[in-house]
């Protein structure tokens, strides 16, 4: 209805003066509707992980199964199926997995992990799936001189197994590229450590990562520098996302969500204040872009130009959890969540109205 539209507008406008937003809510309450619907609501939670789950990474339908991988600092790495139902468990005896990652089809398991003893140097451990679809340890990397690994990405674009994996050394906070074992090559352009590496699932040669030094830069593999440096955050970068080919969604300490085209890096870009850090983001569409706050999960709506964009909280129920990891499945009908709550927590959309048509 059109005159929703010109009070969603208002109310948008109005979120400068908290004056006037009170009288707006009033209105729009009066006439049925409200600014503050749950876009989402739990519907299940996987209890399997004994601490904290670190990082989660799916392989939609269009893959040979379709999954959800999570690892914890427990050292266990679960993998469940699209509705939440564990399939598998690996322990891993002396590292946790601080990051993961799948690859195209679902058939590799790419893990970056952290021993648990001083002595025990950081890892990548690649897994590929036999018998039964279960998790074999096939290979691993030791990265020179790593004190940490702080993020793995899968190329999934690629014909063969290549990723990213971002560590900190004494000297450096790099970004290496390999092929199965084998360092293809080196980037040392942050000054601070890499928070977050993002790899376009339809591209081969994009790279895009996010770190502690505020910015936010984009590689083409095929140079050793990066083609472009942003710095869109006035503190820690701590997540990453793309929608098409050009919408560029960063998240950061800063609390904010802020969105780039990638063609025009030199204009305004658009920005989303949120009421705290924000800890990862999931981006379905400009109008599902969930975000993960020390509050819960919100939802944004982009797709309002240049207005202020639409935030709705997910309804959680009793339970109030801080997600390190956010992912949507392929359609965007669910989100996984994982973090403090050591479960495993599917969200559902709750309503298409006036959310999804702003």
């Amino acid at each position: 209805m059109q005159i929703f539209e010109t009070i969603n507008a208002a109310l948008a406008y109005a979120q400068r003066d908290d004056f006037f937003v009170y009288d707006l809510e009033y209105v729009i309450s009066a006439l049925g509707g409200s600014q503050n619907k749950s876009s989402l609501s739990l519907r299940r939670s996987g209890t399997h992980h004994k601490s904290s789950i670190l990082s989660l990474a799916y392989s939609g339908p269009g893959s040979t199964r379709e999954i959800v991988v999570s690892s914890s600092a427990d050292g266990s790495i679960a993998t469940w199926d699209g509705s939440g139902q564990l399939l598998q468990n690996v322990i891993l005896s002396r590292h946790y997995a601080s990051s993961l990652d799948l690859s195209s089809r679902g058939r590799a398991l790419i893990v970056g992990t952290v021993g648990t003893k001083g002595d025990v140097p950081p890892a990548v451990i690649i897994y590929e799936a036999v018998h039964d679809n279960h998790w074999e340890e096939r290979d691993a990397v030791e990265p020179k001189d790593a004190v940490f690994v702080t993020a793995v990405k899968s190329i999934r674009a690629a014909t063969q197994l290549r990723y990213l994996v971002a560590v900190n050394t004494p000297a450096a906070n790099p970004l290496l590229l390999y092929d199965r074992k084998q360092l293809v090559q080196e980037y040392t352009n942050h000054t601070d450590i890499i928070t977050s590496v993002f790899v376009p699932p339809d591209r081969d040669t994009t790279v895009i990562t996010g770190s502690r030094d505020c910015t936010v830069a984009l590689y083409d593999t095929r140079s050793r520098q990066p083609t472009a440096t942003i710095k869109s955050h006035f503190n820690s970068v701590t997540a990453l996302g793309i929608f098409g080919e050009n919408c560029l969604f960063t998240g950061g300490l800063d609390k904010r969500v802020v969105v780039d085209d990638m063609r025009m890096l030199g204009h305004q870009p658009t920005c989303c204040d949120m009421d705290s850090a924000v800890l990862s983001l999931s981006v379905a569409s400009p109008t599902q872009c969930a975000v993960s706050t020390l509050t819960g999960v919100h939802v944004i709506n982009f797709s309002n130009g240049n207005m202020l964009p639409a935030t709705s909280r997910a309804d959680s129920g009793t339970q109030s959890s801080c997600y390190n990891s956010l992912v949507w499945n392929s359609n965007g009908s669910v989100l996984y969540a994982g973090g403090d709550s050591t479960t495993l927590d599917l969200y559902v959309k709750t309503f298409d109205g006036d959310f999804e048509s702003a």
